[in-house]
């Protein structure tokens, strides 16, 4: 497994504010399988970039 550091867009729970960007580290295989690991039902992956292993 790898390491990756995804970048996420988070929507905000205050009706009208402006989305939040946030950055999580995530363990997997792939920058697909990182990705999919780290988005919720609150925050989408926009991007996901390899750090180490």
């Amino acid at each position: 497994m790898k390491l990756y550091l995804v970048r996420l867009q988070c929507l905000n729970v205050v009706a009208g504010g402006p989305d939040e960007l946030s950055f999580a580290y995530v363990y997997a295989d792939s920058e697909e399988e990182a990705k999919k690991e780290a988005s919720d039902g609150m925050c989408f992956a926009i991007d996901a970039s390899e750090v180490g292993e």
